[in-house]
């Protein structure tokens, strides 16, 4: 699972991020310079910051960097369902939507879901999530 919030706020009271990882000052100086988290779960189920873009059409890129590396390691991706959440984001999902398609048009279904109330509250709005099943994951 790759993705990026809108802002780093929204990690200081999340149970999942370690304390020491995001502070509320550091939440408080990245959200004034633009600093957005690009996050990854492993197949190990912790939440790893793999960039902190400068932006939110880099974080977007560097989410799509971190599908595209691990849908490069896929022996034949025909087919391969691809989910995105989206909490109140909607063209930021259609443009990475796109971009999968015109990379891998060999893809299968790829939808788009708003993100429900319950994550949504954690997490914030601007949240991008992009979940897909395939082997080799791993944050580039």
């Amino acid at each position: 699972m790759n993705f990026g919030q809108a802002d780093l706020a929204w990690n200081t009271n999340s149970p999942k991020v370690d304390p020491e990882l995001i502070s509320n000052a550091a939440a408080l100086v990245g959200s004034v310079l633009g600093i957005k988290p690009v996050l990854y779960v492993p197949d190990g189920g912790t939440l790893d910051v793999v960039k902190k873009a400068r932006g939110r059409k880099a974080a977007l890129h560097a989410i799509l960097d971190g599908v595209f590396h691990d849908l490069s390691k896929v022996a034949d991706p025909t087919g391969l369902r691809i989910h995105i959440l989206q909490a109140d984001c909607r063209g930021n999902a259609e443009f990475v939507r796109d971009s999968i398609r015109a990379a891998y048009p060999q893809i299968g279904e790829i939808t788009i879901t708003s993100l429900g109330v319950v994550i949504g509250a954690h997490c914030g709005p601007g949240l991008l999530t992009i979940f897909y099943l395939c082997n080799g994951r791993s944050p580039e």
